[in-house]
């Protein structure tokens, strides 16, 4: 009988644990290269593949190949101006993956934040203090940093030193999440997208 009950628990754990953890991966064999231990690493690479595929799959115009490293720089070239603005057009941009990883990052407590009814990145979420920090071009993180320090900080300010440096952006990953959570995550919340769906 004591053994029935041991089997069972197990069998409830394990079940628990895997309702927990029902989110599929799409990029879990690309190499992490999101350095912050804020939120989990794992789910932060995935945020910051499915951004950047997002961007490069829509503005493809060219038909560059995903294996050339143009394929993204165009991508981005092409996003960042309508990005940092608000103005891209995200409904077609938003992939059934990153609506997936919009309700894993909304969970984080204090990531975003609800300003002039609309959603904003919170540039002082530890998570994006650490993002920064690891922002290798030092022009531009310290452009972020005096912004913050002195409340100006919006998504619409890195427009024009993301557009002068478009390899950079493209090359460093912990900035290019960076931007994924100011300029794209919560625009599709303010879509909506974060919002259980009804059923038709």
């Amino acid at each position: 009988m004591k053994n029935k009950i041991i089997v069972l628990l197990c069998l409830v754990a394990i079940g628990l644990n895997s309702c927990a953890d029902n989110f599929s991966y799409m990029y879990a064999e690309k190499p992490a290269m999101v350095d912050c231990d804020q939120m989990d690493q794992k789910m932060l690479n995935e945020a910051m593949y499915t951004f950047q595929e997002d961007v490069a799959v829509h503005y493809n115009f060219k038909n560059y190949s995903p294996t050339t490293p143009v394929y993204y720089r165009w991508g981005f070239a092409s996003y960042v101006h309508h990005g940092s603005n608000g103005t891209a057009p995200y409904a077609e941009i938003v992939s059934e993956q990153s609506k997936l990883v919009l309700l894993e990052l909304v969970k984080e407590d204090g990531l975003f934040l609800k300003e002039n009814e609309e959603y904003v990145l919170n540039f002082k979420h530890p998570l994006a203090s650490c993002l920064i920090d690891l922002i290798s071009d030092d022009a531009i993180k310290e452009t972020i940093k005096t912004l913050i320090s002195v409340d100006q900080m919006q998504a619409r300010l890195l427009d024009s030193p993301l557009r002068s440096n478009i390899k950079r952006l493209v090359d460093d990953k912990n900035l290019l999440l960076f931007v994924g959570l100011a300029t794209y995550y919560p625009r599709l919340m303010n879509m909506g997208v974060h919002l259980p769906q009804e059923s038709e």
